[in-house]
């Protein structure tokens, strides 16, 4: 500190987290705790010796032992004890394994053992001499034995406990004895122990300093003694400063060295890069706790680390005044980081506005003139009065004493009985389940009996019984043969459930779980207790099993509210949590009836369950309220205003939002959300939550506060999502995969159509399949929920980017106005008032009106880039439509292709062909004009319905040219060139291919087997086409790519060698060995199990999958 500058003691001390100090060597004169010989120690240590003196003399007969050290340790078992002979006896002990595993606790027992039996000098002696003898370890060939080393042996952990031990009693010791140690070991300083001597006396610096200088090697005893940067730096100069990055080193260096190591620390986080994570995170955070101006500036000129800012901003939070001057210095400078600098000492500013004048003094003119120059912020808005405040917001349950209701536990309820409940047709489409063609059979004079009690039956031959045998026979063997069929068709245990119904209800889950993803469904007609349990299980958010757990629940509704009360009302823990969120759920909106329902099963249950759903949501806290981390400052967000009129949330009230916020979780949002959002803004919420989020993300995205992201969820808006979406699609390349996938549930939580736009476009196209398959599950999951299916979801979710109805849209600059259009691709246009097109809307000029112009341009702007989001997902929707053979009833197709004004720009590009009952009617295109037009262009009018699309019976479809005669197809062609419409994909003119006869009744396709090798990135390439990769193997090789085909049926390629994932698939070549069609797994279809023949597939099908095919192979 310089002579002018202000005293700010509280930013001039060293304060070390209890957790780091506890590692710190303890050292004379530092305030250590008062350390006495253990009384017991000396019998202990006599009596291992006194049991292994044989075994120990056996070590130092062995002739590889070194002489004067046998010589020492026999007469130390003689009674004649020097501090060597001491050494070499626990030397041997620990060789022969009688001192072992737990060896820093046991080993150091020697110390207080010698301190107590022959005092302290003996023991100080006795513990340098330890580290210095070599033990060679011993097995039934080659016994132990004991070498004299040169230098302290830093690889005998196990020995260093012994002068560690012997250091920490030295420290407790009075002044006269600690000189004659001191006296004592002086002449060792000569020899090998010489480093252990300064080790063992911290206090004497000369011996420290010199050490430091002519012995560097032995750096790992010296750096517990060093308390000068002088001596640090020597004794860690240059790149060997990275061995900090051991915590027992670092904390020893910050505990007695101080802000002097400073520098050092600087330059081991220059090195770290290569380290683990914990090792660079553990640097930094130790130059940043120094409470030093250099300390400061070091971490500044590094804050290009990506580690480092979080921690720097921990640091001007730690130490203001110092950061408020530092940084001004920097900022008045032209050094690289002055940019850096004034950015964070405006934020700086912010939060501590109140020092600016008391750190006057302590600056120089040109920091003055940066300081003086940097605006105080805009005025915010008036505070609201707390009358116009909600209650949650003056006085909030969390800060009143209360006291909470003693849940009740009703051990003695009913059990209700397992039941099935089917719709209409299931169980008879059940039984009617198709079973594999080599399903076994029994005969039909089958000994049940016999065959129960004889040999064990393979899986097959249990499945075929319980569908084969008696009733009695066959619930004998659910009774006792759980699992029996675990790797079995699913279609069998369809069959077995329609045939034995509750009975099979274990059974079943059983299964189940060992794959609960596939085979869920399974469980979804039983209502049974153990059921119901798993079903709660699944409910939370972040499950990927909660779509299904929400559509079983969907389906039974109240009847499934008597199997979850035994766990609802049974003893605390999380399976009566996750009941009592289950009967929430299914109560929602029908309070009175869950209430009746439980009551008809038990009173006292119709009770309980009345106070569970009537109890004040707001009332709902966990027993220990959430504190908001100490990086989160609220004078560095913007307001919150009221949302009836223009003031805004005073401080208090901010940071009850903020808990409001934390109290919440995924699934469990707090009742109190709900009030802050209709109390509030939505607009300056949403910017709010934005502006946590960054704040978030600057302090390192601590997961402790992970309710920052999912808060977005909750009171973000539309621009949120378009902020956190790209987000999304990096994070996983950042090894942030389970953020990622969290960042989905906060799209759907917000639940608008653009942020579903977003979800459902991560969903089909994003190149880590991980996060694509997560955010096809929340899609499958929102869409249940509404009784839709993901297309007929994305359907609704295409947004209008604010056109108007027509498809058009006016940008207005006042003396000029401007035209949208769109290509065939979505990408818009403009038309000027010439009639000009342009690919971009002009800046406003100087002749524009001022308002309406940056309005106009700013709208365009906007709309492009949701258009961009959507655009390509879009084409590839409707191309998918075509080969898939999706189809639309007249009113869907009206409603959201003809009648939306962004999505029917493409719909007018595109041939329809038109279904009645599935039988081909014909074929239109879409005028200019939203009519519709056949081939000779005469008004189009489907069956029963004129223009304006009638009947439901009546589809349409985007048409397939394999669906068009040739002559049909010519003529539809000419008809879109004459119109000069282009289309967003080849529809005309597209490569059409068919199975060949042989190939019709074959399983395998082989008719790509001759074209050799497949680059493996062009097999990986398939994703993009919809196929599906297949699982790694242990050592981490595709060995199959899959595409999904109508009728629950894949296309399977079977990959040789297979494609490394660990070399990213670079440089490899793959053969296609066999190319399959199967029905079940397509990792059974490769071992040649549920295969089909092609034949089965549609002739659409068999041209797409076999021009993607031939695709592969001859542009590889």
């Amino acid at each position: 500190m310089t002579a002018t500058a202000l005293d700010h003691p509280d930013e001039d001390a060293l304060v070390l987290p209890a957790s780091w100090r506890a590692l710190v060597e303890p050292r004379r004169g530092s305030g250590s705790a008062v350390v006495s010989a253990d009384p017991t120690a000396q019998e202990r240590v006599h009596a291992a010796v006194t049991a292994a003196t044989g075994e120990v003399g056996a070590v130092l007969d062995d002739p590889r032992t070194d002489s004067t050290l046998a010589r020492a340790g026999h007469a130390m078992l003689a009674g004649e004890p020097t501090p060597l002979g001491a050494a070499v006896v626990a030397s041997a002990m620990r060789g022969i394994s009688k001192i072992h595993d737990q060896t820093r606790t046991t080993m150091a027992m020697f110390a207080d053992a010698w301190t107590t039996a022959y005092g302290l000098t003996f023991a100080a002696e006795a513990a340098a001499k330890v580290t210095t003898i070599e033990v060679s370890w011993g097995s039934r060939t080659d016994p132990t034995h004991l070498q004299a080393a040169d230098r302290p042996l830093q690889h005998w952990a196990p020995f260093i406990a012994v002068p560690r031990r012997m250091r920490a009693l030295l420290t407790s010791v009075d002044d006269a004895d600690y000189a004659a140690v001191v006296d004592a070991l002086e002449p060792l300083r000569t020899g090998p122990c010489r480093a252990v001597t300064s080790y063992l006396l911290p206090t004497e610096q000369d011996w420290v300093s010199a050490d430091c200088r002519e012995i560097r090697r032995e750096w790992w005893l010296l750096i517990h003694s060093v308390t000068t940067g002088e001596q640090l730096t020597t004794l860690v100069e240059g790149s060997e400063a990275i061995r900090l990055r051991f915590k027992e080193y670092l904390y020893a260096v910050l505990a007695h060295v101080g802000t002097a190591a400073a520098p050092a620390v600087a330059v081991a986080v220059d090195g770290a890069a290569w380290q683990e994570p914990d090792e660079q995170q553990r640097l930094i955070d130790a130059l940043t706790l120094l409470p030093s101006d250099a300390a400061f500036d070091l971490a500044l000129h590094r804050i290009a680390h990506p580690r480092m800012r979080p921690a720097l901003l921990a640091m001007m939070r730690r130490f203001p005044a110092r950061a408020l001057r530092r940084l001004a210095a920097h900022a008045a400078g032209d050094s690289a980081i002055a940019g850096e600098a004034a950015t964070l000492l405006r934020r700086h500013l912010l939060v501590t506005g109140s020092l600016r004048e008391s750190v006057r003094a302590e600056l120089d003119a040109e920091s003055l003139a940066v300081l003086d120059g940097i605006e105080p912020p805009a005025p915010r808005p008036d505070t609201a009065p707390d009358s116009a405040l909600p209650e949650l917001l003056i006085s909030p349950p969390w800060e009143r004493r209360r006291k909470k209701a003693k849940p009740v536990v009703l051990t003695d309820l009913p059990t209700p009985p397992s039941s099935v409940r089917w719709s209409d047709g299931e169980r008879q489409e059940w039984a009617d389940s198709p079973k594999a063609a080599d399903v076994f059979e029994w005969p039909a004079d089958t000994d049940w009996d016999a065959t129960l009690n004889g040999s064990s039956l393979r899986a097959d031959q249990y499945a075929a019984l319980l569908l084969q045998a008696p009733d009695e026979i066959a619930q004998r063997v659910l009774l006792r043969r759980r699992g029996m069929f675990g790797f079995w068709n699913e279609n069998l245990l369809r069959a077995v459930v329609a045939k034995h119904e509750h009975r099979a209800a274990q059974t079943v889950l059983q299964h189940v779980l060992r794959d609960p993803m596939a085979r869920a469904e399974l469980l979804l007609p039983f209502v049974d207790v153990l059921v119901a349990e798993q079903i709660a299980a699944w409910l939370p958010p972040r499950t990927s099993m909660r779509p299904f757990a929400l559509s079983w629940l969907d389906r039974h509704g109240l009847a499934a509210i008597p199997v979850f009360l035994p766990a609802a009302l049974g003893k605390a823990g999380a399976k009566r949590v996750a009941a009592e969120e289950a009967l929430r759920i299914i109560a929602s909106g029908r309070a009175e009836a869950a209430v009746a329902m439980a009551a008809e099963w038990d009173a006292k249950a119709g009770a309980a369950v009345e106070a569970l759903l009537t109890a004040s949501p707001l009332d709902d806290l966990p027993a220990r309220i959430p504190a908001v981390g100490d990086w989160l400052d609220i004078a560095l967000l913007p307001p919150i205003l009221l949302r009836d009129r223009p003031q805004a949330l005073p401080d208090a009230a901010v940071d009850r939002v903020l808990v409001t916020l934390a109290l919440s979780k995924p699934g469990r949002v707090y009742a109190g959300v709900a009030v802050v959002r209709e109390s509030c803004n939505p607009a300056s919420l949403a910017e709010f939550a934005w502006a946590i989020f960054q704040e978030w993300q600057t302090n390192g995205m601590p997961s402790s506060d992970g309710w920052v992201l999912t808060a977005l969820g909750w009171i973000g808006d539309d621009e949120t999502v378009r902020r956190l979406t790209p987000l999304i699609r990096a994070w996983p390349g950042e090894n942030q995969h389970r953020r990622a996938v969290d960042a989905l549930d906060v799209l759907a939580a917000i639940g608008t159509d653009v942020a579903l736009m977003h979800l459902h476009a991560i969903a089909q196209k994003v190149k880590f399949a991980g996060l694509r398959n997560r955010a096809r599950l929340k899609i499958d999951e929102v869409a249940a929920g509404l009784g839709l299916t993901s297309d007929q979801l994305a359907d609704r979710l295409v947004p209008d980017c604010g056109l108007e109805e027509d498809g058009s849209l006016i940008l207005d600059y006042g003396p000029r106005q401007f035209i949208v259009g769109f290509d065939e691709s979505l990408t818009p246009f403009v038309i000027d008032e010439k009639g000009k097109q342009r690919k971009a809307l002009p800046k406003p000029g100087a002749t524009d009106d001022a308002e309406l112009a940056p309005a106009a341009h700013a709208r365009f702007a906007a709309m492009r880039k949701d258009v961009r989001t959507l655009a390509a997902e879009q084409v590839r929707r409707f191309e998918s439509a075509m080969v898939l053979g999706r189809r639309w009833s007249s009113a869907e197709f009206h409603d959201f292709l003809l009648a939306h004004p962004l999505v029917w720009h493409l719909v007018r590009r595109l041939l329809w062909v038109v279904e009645e009952d599935g039988r081909q009617t014909g074929f239109f295109r879409v005028a200019e004009d939203r009519t519709l037009a056949d081939i000779d262009d005469e008004p189009f009018l489907l069956r029963g319905g004129g223009v304006g699309i009638g009947h439901s019976e009546i589809t349409v479809g985007v048409a397939h040219p394999l669906q068009l005669t040739e002559a049909e197809n010519k003529a539809w062609a000419a008809v879109f060139a004459d119109y000069e419409i282009v289309q967003p994909f080849r529809q005309f003119g597209r490569s059409t291919y068919e199975l060949t006869d042989e190939e019709r009744g074959a399983e395998n396709l082989t008719r790509f087997a001759e074209h050799g090798q497949v680059p493996a990135q062009a097999v990986l390439g398939l994703a993009s086409r919809g196929w599906e990769r297949g699982d790694a193997h242990d050592h981490g090789e595709v060995q199959w790519m899959a595409r999904p085909v109508p009728g629950g049926r894949r296309v399977v390629i079977s990959l040789q060698p297979g494609i490394s994932l660990w070399l990213g698939g670079d440089a490899e070549f793959q053969t296609l060995t066999k190319i399959l069609l199967a029905e079940g797994s397509p990792a059974n279809a490769v071992r040649g199990r549920g295969l089909v023949a092609f034949g089965e597939l549609d002739a659409i099908t068999a041209s797409e999958v076999l021009a993607e095919l031939t695709r592969l192979t001859t542009t590889s």
